[in-house]
């Protein structure tokens, strides 16, 4: 159920606790960062904006509101409760014990001093958010949370489906990453980890944070393939029903500055496997890098909106040993959401944007993009726009679909050597082949054009359409005789592409 938010008293301080002056001239400096312990000043420039906030007396994250009813930020340092930080003990119960004194106090920082910390993600385990509480590292690359292998989530919240929950909201994780620990080849069977679980958390952030499968920090781990690396869940967002009250919280969230690495789906809204009936609404994912995942950033679900994504990177899109999933940079479902800016480098990803059937009123402004995938509109009332990169037009797509493009190329017995959009290519007869696109377009009005087209003697052939539809579309080629006549051949190579304005 949702509680009213008290101001729980605050306890006398123990030996574990970490007292800093509430004066900025009175600076406390604490033991080393090895021995666990963080001055003011340090805790202060390591949250940023909101260290000045602090500074200037603004908000805190825990018990009472005004600097002056709150002179001291108590910090408890997970080394004081037994974590080892060796990478090699399972530090899960001494962080949840650090995490534990702070809640019943009354709230606190819990500090993450730099080390590798084995957690145990299993159900019913891993890193359990409270009320109150800011979990903080010494730096993205230096406080290192590594999973041990098996499924669930690193990072979460205690929430029962059956209810009744509280309504968590107010924390902040910053300066600290997540190596998600999956098996070397991905298969549908393997156990999926989750690094950071935000689902059924409210108005929290994520500040400057990594997680993913690619080495990060001081782990040792070897790394695999990219195809293998694209497993597991970077950042969830979002929120399942619970039992005493259906609102159950999971929006107003935000992710800055954070980095996913290596993750089937990097930071995702609404994953329609994990909480279909979920809406993280007002959400915001900003100034994030996402690299090595089938889905770069997106929303899943139709009841989502007033999500802002904003100057991303989404680079190396691509599709998991043994998928059949298309991968998308940017996927958006529901509505009044804004996507703008940033940078895309995937070659190979089926959809630069893709806008489900569930879209309607979205708002999509490409930055700079470099990728084959197609920009896919299947929603209603959805605006995107774009510089052609050809003449620098402005395409602007407000209630259609904009330009989806595919391509292909075959040699002479229609198997692909490359290609974006495409399912498969069938050779029907000498010089007769069916090109059958991954996703059918919205009308059998789209534009063919061929390149590479070139016969086994490397001269210049000729590519006509002789059928088209939505899903595929079947070509003829023939070499060029002398005198002009033409015969039908197979060529070594072909490029067919298709493309929807």
């Amino acid at each position: 159920m949702n509680d009213n938010h008290p101001h729980p008293h605050r306890k006398h301080r123990t030996e574990n606790e970490r007292p800093i002056k509430g004066s900025e001239q009175e600076q406390t400096h604490l033991p080393d960062e090895n021995s666990g312990a963080i001055s003011r000043r340090k805790l202060l420039a390591s949250l940023g904006a909101a260290g000045l906030a602090l500074a200037a007396g603004g908000a805190l994250p825990f018990g009472t509101e005004t600097a002056e009813a709150a002179p001291t930020i108590t910090v408890y340092n997970v080394r004081d409760y037994g974590a080892a930080g060796d990478g090699m003990t399972d530090d899960t119960n001494a962080i949840n014990q650090a995490i534990a004194a702070a809640y019943s106090a009354g709230g606190g920082v819990v500090y993450i001093p730099q080390g590798v910390y084995l957690v145990d993600p299993s159900p019913g385990n891993g890193i359990v958010l409270k009320k109150g509480i800011w979990l903080l590292g010494a730096g993205e690359d230096v406080s290192v949370f590594t999973a041990k292998p098996t499924g669930g989530s690193v990072i979460r919240r205690d929430f029962n489906p059956s209810g009744p929950n509280d309504y968590l909201q107010d924390l902040f994780i910053g300066h600290l990453a997540i190596v998600l620990n999956h098996p070397a080849a991905a298969s549908p069977s393997n156990y999926v980890q989750i690094g950071f679980d935000f689902r059924n958390i409210t108005r929290s952030t994520l500040f400057e944070c990594y997680v993913g499968n690619y080495i990060r920090g001081g782990v040792s781990k070897t790394e695999g393939v990219w195809e293998d690396m694209a497993q597991g869940y970077g950042i969830v967002f979002g929120n399942v029903s619970s039992g005493s009250a259906a609102y159950a919280g999971g929006e107003v969230n935000t992710a800055v500055r954070c980095a996913v690495w290596g993750a089937k789906k990097a930071i995702v809204l609404d994953d329609s496997s994990l909480s279909p009936t979920s809406a993280a609404h007002a959400t915001t994912v900003q100034n994030c890098d996402v690299q090595i995942c089938e889905l770069g950033i997106g929303s899943e679900s139709r009841y989502t909106a007033g999500l802002t994504f904003e100057n991303n990177i989404v680079q190396t899109v691509i599709r998991a040993r043994g998928s059949s999933s298309a991968t998308c940079c940017y996927r958006i479902d529901g509505y009044g959401s804004k996507a703008e800016g940033g940078y895309i480098e995937a070659t190979t990803a089926d959809h630069v944007i893709y806008l489900g059937g569930n879209s309607t009123r979205n708002w999509v402004e490409l930055g700079y993009y470099s990728s084959n995938g197609a920009i896919t509109d299947l929603g209603t009332n959805n605006r995107i726009q774009y510089l052609n990169e050809s003449d620098g037009r402005l395409i602007d797509s407000f209630n259609r679909t904009a330009r989806s493009k595919a391509w292909v190329t075959f040699n002479s017995g229609g198997t692909i050597q490359g290609g974006s959009g495409v399912a498969s290519v069938t050779r029907i007869g000498a010089g007769d082949f069916q090109i059958n696109w991954s996703v059918a377009y919205p009308t059998a009005s789209y534009a063919v054009s061929f390149s590479n087209n070139v016969d086994a003697s490397g001269n210049a052939g000729l590519v006509t359409v002789r059928s088209q539809s939505a899903s595929n579309v079947r070509i003829h080629t023939y070499k060029i005789l002398n005198g002009g006549a033409v015969t039908q051949i197979d060529f070594q190579a072909v490029t067919v592409i298709a493309e929807l304005f």
